[in-house]
């Protein structure tokens, strides 16, 4: 299987869009450098005449709030992910 990510360029280094989610109807993306996985930024979508563009958040409680965001989403995945694992175990007699 060929997955196609699509990928972002930021300051010289391309960055691949690793999560793309709303909050208050705005969408963010959580992007990845391909080179070094820990290297992240997130950055806000703005439409100008019908063109999707990015751009940094506007101040630091923002990220804050964006990044708690994530951290919830990601471990509400794995809450669901445990319980679907525990429940598709057979039980011991």
């Amino acid at each position: 299987m060929i997955i196609h990510a699509q990928a972002i360029e930021i300051d010289g280094h391309n960055y691949i869009v690793a999560k793309r989610f709303e909050i208050s109807s705005n969408t963010y993306l959580y992007l990845v450098n391909e080179d070094n996985v820990l290297d992240y930024v997130i950055q806000k979508i703005i439409i100008e005449d019908g063109e999707e563009y990015v751009t940094g958040l506007d101040f630091e409680k923002k990220f804050d709030l964006v990044q708690a965001y994530i951290q919830r989403d990601f471990l509400m995945q794995l809450k669901d992910k445990l319980q679907n694992d525990k429940e598709d175990q057979p039980e011991n007699q």
